[in-house]
């Protein structure tokens, strides 16, 4: 996500969420089927579970920009971690649980979510700007883009045409 250290995330609200639960872990890491970092998971469990359970946040994929709304909320509402967590975390989204439409996505957001360089993101994005992008193939020869990750990404919801 385009965020700052200063971006927090996973606040208590009156006692209304709640906190981690047993399994939790195995869940966050579960759900990292392109991606997995377990000290990303780490972060994640230790940040996010100070308040909420991993099945609040795992079951609901949303947009890079919705995404960054929670950030900016938790934020407000004064949650906490390190620099170095709150990366983490960030990373953790962008690359798990974030939805990226190929035609429509800002290309800032298509580096991080779909883990390319950004040189292919912006040939992503000229390759959209002549014709709209309808399928996973139609990204073939972009250097440094993973086709069974975008076919998977595909099968899963997360990637959009």
């Amino acid at each position: 996500m385009v965020a700052t250290a200063s971006v927090v995330v996973g606040l208590c609200l009156f006692g209304s969420r709640s906190v981690a639960q047993p399994g939790d872990v195995e869940a966050i890491t579960k759900a990292s089927y392109l991606y997995l970092d377990p000290l990303d998971v780490e972060a994640v469990s230790i940040v996010c579970g100070r308040c909420h359970a991993a099945s609040l946040y795992l079951t609901t994929p949303r947009s890079y920009g919705r995404w960054e709304e929670v950030f900016a909320r938790m934020s407000r509402y004064g949650a906490v971690g390190s620099d170095d967590q709150l990366k983490r975390v960030i990373r953790y989204f962008d690359r798990n649980l974030t939805i990226v439409n190929i035609n429509t996505s800002q290309v800032e957001e298509l580096g991080p979510v779909l883990q390319i360089s950004d040189a292919a993101a912006d040939e992503i994005a000229e390759l959209r700007s002549r014709k709209p992008i309808v399928s996973v193939d139609d990204l073939r020869n972009v250097d440094g883009v993973d086709l069974k990750k975008l076919k998977e990404m595909q099968a899963r919801g997360r990637l959009l045409f």
